[in-house]
């Protein structure tokens, strides 16, 4: 079983709707991850993740495109804040440099929903209480309305650990696990280390965009198979094959972080076959990896070149993630940059939910998705928050921008 980037060209956005049936039938290919990347000629030319090699009779086969309407209106605000991965985001494209934005979006709604490449910085998980981290291709199906969310009190985190790394590392993960048992109550009910571990490698589309492939997942899936009733969530810490010269750059110069488009490529395969919170944490190369000295490195990746583990973030975000379940309230608005166009976007559009978006300055993407989708374009995170202040306050954004025009009137 393995997990692939490839590219599709669409004539129209329209033919998305098919695209997971058509994939099946013709490949016998599981979509779990779709992205614009360029458009010419009224052509759309997309990178695809796919599931090769899937044991249909176990999990889903296609990916639900069918957008439903099974939310009802609590009263209460929420917001779903979406920073895609491997697309060099000024802000959320780094090691958790999303985090204060995430915190300051959560103070002005009742409940913010966000993926974990928002938060997630190693070693520092400082998200709010009435954050709901949720894992991006689930975050995607609950903007289609094909899932809903129960928030929890607490889940039991099942732990997997990458039996290839070096000893003192997989020492260092339990070590992690053992700790936030004893400080905040994490329920781990085992942690597996894998006798033959998949193989996970980064890499780019043809666009630029970090992706990667994962091969040789059949023992981790058996596992979660056969352990289904005794977890709630699922932390995966593996070593992840990156070249050398990729690694130094990163550090050394910023641009888009290389592990995190094949580690959304795992926990989306993940999500779409077991229906469960996960998130994943890369190993530590080796020794001498962790004693390079980068220096004082860009504040955006500091998080990383700090951590040991970059394990302890995940565990926190899951310790309370939210179940999917059928139906749970709906989503009052989304916030995304404006420079990329996804499956989000456009359900947020067809489910008539307000789009927020964010003039962020991206490494890779060039698509202006308010081309598409109508949308309030906002300069930066602080106006967003605004944004989605009026929207909660029931005030019309035109009413707070200079020069106002006069209401139109028919006679």
């Amino acid at each position: 079983m393995q997990v692939i980037e490839r590219s599709v060209v669409l004539n129209c956005l329209s033919e998305l709707s098919m695209l997971g049936v058509r994939l099946w039938n013709d490949n016998n290919e599981v979509l779990i991850r779709f992205v614009v990347e360029k458009i010419k000629d009224d052509k759309f030319y997309c990178s695809i993740n796919v599931i090769r090699g899937i044991n249909c009779d176990l999990y889903p086969s296609t990916y639900s495109m069918n957008m439903s309407e099974k939310f009802r209106n609590d009263d209460k605000f929420r917001v779903a804040l979406i920073i895609p991965t491997g697309l060099g985001a000024s802000v959320g494209g780094h090691a958790g440099d999303g985090g204060a934005t995430a915190r300051l979006m959560a103070s002005v709604c009742d409940r913010l929903v966000t993926h974990p490449n928002v938060v997630n910085a190693s070693d520092i998980n400082e998200m709010t209480e009435n954050t709901l981290y949720t894992e991006g291709y689930s975050l995607t199906q609950y903007l289609l309305g094909n899932i809903g969310l129960q928030e929890v009190r607490q889940n039991r985190v099942l732990v997997i650990i990458d039996g290839s790394a070096d000893p003192i590392y997989i020492d260092a993960a339990i070590n992690v696990v053992n700790a936030a048992r004893v400080t905040y109550g994490l329920n781990c009910p085992e942690i597996v280390v894998l006798k033959n571990p998949f193989t996970m490698k980064t890499g780019w589309s043809s666009g630029g965009r970090a992706a990667g492939t994962i091969e040789g997942m059949e023992e981790l899936f058996d596992i979660l198979h056969n352990r289904k009733n005794i977890y709630d969530a699922v932390a995966i810490t593996s070593l992840t094959t990156i070249a050398a010269e990729v690694r130094d750059y990163y550090y050394r110069n910023g641009g888009v972080n290389p592990w995190g488009g094949v580690e959304a490529m795992l926990t989306h395969a993940i999500s779409h076959c077991f229906q469960v919170p996960c998130a994943h944490a890369p190993m530590m190369e080796s020794q001498e990896v962790e004693q390079i000295d980068f220096g004082i490195v860009d504040p955006r990746c500091a998080a990383e070149t700090v951590s040991r583990t970059y394990l302890p973030c995940i565990l926190k975000g899951l310790h309370r993630a939210p179940q999917i379940i059928n139906s749970s309230p709906d989503v009052s608005c989304l916030v995304i940059p404006r420079r990329c166009l996804g499956v989000p976007m456009l359900a947020a559009q067809q489910r008539d939910i307000p789009i927020i978006a964010v003039d962020d300055n991206l490494e890779i993407g060039s698509i202006d998705c308010t081309n598409y989708v109508n949308a309030i374009v906002v300069g930066n995170y602080m106006e967003a928050v605004g944004a989605v202040t009026a929207l909660r306050s029931g005030i019309s954004i035109e009413s707070l921008r200079r020069p106002i025009s006069k209401v139109k009137v028919s006679r």
